[in-house]
């Protein structure tokens, strides 16, 4: 309310949220920027984010997914950290966690679905569930709220949304994402997806990401209508390997350089 007082009630939702945009593409370009990397790689980045019609999409629009893409993209840094040993990382990866679920549910599926792409020697590590302890100390006011209030959004979102199954729930959100992926990009991020094979933890878990959320919300379209924006997250992982791929490629950077470029003059 005191940002809408302040800024003129719609636009000063929106001005923040937008400005969440550029400053998690920063932080996801500290994750996945190579050791050479030049002047052309970070060109052809900013034109894979830009020519992403969800991201621009929902660059402005207010809703839970721009900060959960913000705080996606510090648990994700800090899931690199982490796996790097450095300091203190368990901690910050902790705080992480904890901002991903204040910001939305689906921050837990990041989470499980990095830790499925980890080594299984991280799970060895004390400091990893140490980072889970302070994810959930940290998620303590919320439980309390959530007990106060019968469960009721964890009640809403487990069985509230379900419906009568209907194919056409399936086709829709299929087809949905042929689109918000940008449909010029589709038979690319299938080729990246197959060739890119990454060496880090991080980069695992950003390839996994796209495939992990699609299927996880085809399932969900059995129960009920699944919006496309639930899986804006993927958006990290198809960026990721397409990137990967086409800075080593000519023919595909020129592709996207090019793609991007129609795909960015139609958006304005």
């Amino acid at each position: 309310m005191c940002i809408r007082d302040s800024f003129g009630g719609e636009f000063g939702v929106r001005f923040f949220f937008t400005l969440l945009q550029p400053l998690y593409l920063f932080v996801f370009w500290r994750i996945i920027r190579p050791s050479d990397a030049d002047r052309r790689d970070a060109g052809l980045f900013v034109m894979l984010s830009a020519a992403t019609l969800m991201l621009q999409l929902y660059g402005f629009i207010a809703v839970p997914d721009g900060p959960l893409m913000m705080t996606a993209a510090l648990f994700l840094l800090t899931f690199k950290w982490f796996t790097e040993g450095r300091r203190a990382a368990w901690l910050w990866m902790g705080v992480a966690m904890a901002l991903m679920a204040y910001s939305k549910y689906h921050g837990a599926l990041v989470v499980l679905f990095a830790l499925a792409a980890t080594p299984p020697r991280v799970f060895l590590r004390p400091t990893l569930y140490l980072s889970g302890a302070v994810a959930l100390l940290l998620l303590v006011p919320h439980f309390v709220w959530q007990y106060e209030h019968d469960w009721a959004s964890f009640a809403y979102h487990l069985s509230g949304r379900n419906s009568v199954f209907r194919p056409g729930y399936v086709v829709e959100f299929l087809a949905n994402m042929l689109v918000v992926f940008n449909p010029f990009f589709v038979p690319l991020y299938v080729q990246a997806w197959r060739k890119v094979k990454p060496q880090t933890p991080v980069g695992r878990a950003l390839k996994l990401l796209p495939v992990a959320f699609i299927v996880f919300f085809v399932l969900s379209s059995l129960r009920g209508y699944v919006q496309p924006q639930w899986v804006i997250v993927s958006c990290f992982g198809l960026v990721y390997v397409l990137f990967a791929y086409a800075r080593r490629h000519p023919r595909t950077r020129r592709y996207v350089m090019r793609a991007g470029g129609v795909t960015v003059g139609l958006i304005v």
